[in-house]
């Protein structure tokens, strides 16, 4: 393919969360984590898998200045080459070609004229996992892993009780139960001889305390509507003051960013977060790679409430994605 930009993309794929062919769709990468295939018996390294989006289709800046600077070119010329780029594969796609993205993917229509991406399943931009391949192992067989966990000489812990010492103990404990439930306790039996002889040697001298300061509390008398006059008294009641504590309630993390676009310029970057202002939001600059400022429309805790945000701010703006905090 004339002006083939596929070797920018794949570098620019090492290094950013997304990255969109102006007209056309963007790649998006996922995070897998490291995972065993016990049919196969292998360990895959953790990775970084590509999908495509056909509605992130808008310029964000990003490959035209990549394009721009690996070319050597004007920023207008690589515009046009992207541009170029783009109508070319719609089409062959068009036409039934299969496109191929050595090391992304490949495109093809579908019988509804849709385009479809199969990703390179071999494909890992996980930096981190850089030279990691696939590592196959062969189950041990007969291995046992109590004889690498028992001392030698120890005999493997019994599963059940001998039957004989069952049949002991069952001995015992059957006339005690009958004892308990054909003589009935009482409990007055036991109260008198409780109240003589305490368990705790001051608990005679606490009561009397305790029955010292009932006398000397103040007394408030309170005179009825008995025609009588009669005066009933009333024990005098301190208030206690209500305590309470404060609990801090932790503030909310913003986990999701919801990205209106991506600008050289840090003036565009500016007028597109006045723009989001004017309409209720809060946005926020966002530094990005090679000198790009993105424009944060909003933060959010969860995927869930970024999604409804941008389903909601889409109808205006054009070519939203959602970043996810490092």
């Amino acid at each position: 393919m004339k002006n083939d930009i596929t070797a920018t993309i794949r570098e620019l794929l090492f290094s950013h969360d997304c990255v969109i062919i102006p007209g056309f769709g963007g790649f998006i990468l996922n995070y897998v984590p490291a995972a065993i295939d016990k049919s196969d018996s292998l360990f895959y390294p953790p990775a970084r898998r590509v999908s495509f989006n056909r509605n992130l289709n808008h310029n964000d800046g990003l490959l035209i200045g990549a394009v721009s600077r690996s070319h050597d070119i004007s920023y207008s010329e690589a515009m046009d080459i992207t541009g170029k780029f783009a109508t070319d594969l719609k089409k062959r796609i068009s036409r039934g070609e299969q496109v191929v993205f050595e090391h992304i993917g490949t495109f093809q229509a579908n019988r509804e004229g849709n385009i479809q991406f199969e990703p390179d399943r071999n494909a890992n931009y996980n930096l981190g996992s850089y030279g990691l391949e696939p590592v196959k192992y062969e189950p041990m067989a007969g291995y046992d892993v109590r004889k690498r966990i028992m001392k030698p000489g120890t005999k493997p812990l019994s599963t059940g009780m001998p039957w004989r010492k069952m049949l002991v103990r069952a001995a015992v404990a059957v006339p005690v139960l009958i004892a308990l439930v054909a003589v009935p306790l009482r409990t007055d039996l036991f109260r008198s001889q409780m109240d003589k002889a305490s368990l705790n040697p001051l608990a005679s001298t606490e009561l009397e305390q305790n029955r010292r300061a009932i006398d000397e509390m103040p007394v408030v008398s309170v005179t009825g509507d008995d025609p009588a006059g009669t005066v009933v008294e009333i024990p005098a009641v301190v208030e206690i003051p209500e305590v309470t504590s404060a609990i801090p309630v932790d503030e909310e993390v913003v986990l999701y960013h919801l990205i209106a676009g991506s600008f050289r310029s840090v003036e565009n970057a500016r007028a597109m977060a006045g723009k989001l202002r004017s309409m209720g939001y809060q946005p926020e600059l966002m530094d990005a790679p090679d000198g790009y400022t993105r424009v944060s429309a909003s933060g959010f805790p969860d995927l869930g409430s970024a999604n409804a945000a941008k389903a909601r701010l889409s109808e205006t703006v054009e070519g939203l994605w959602v970043l996810k905090s490092r």
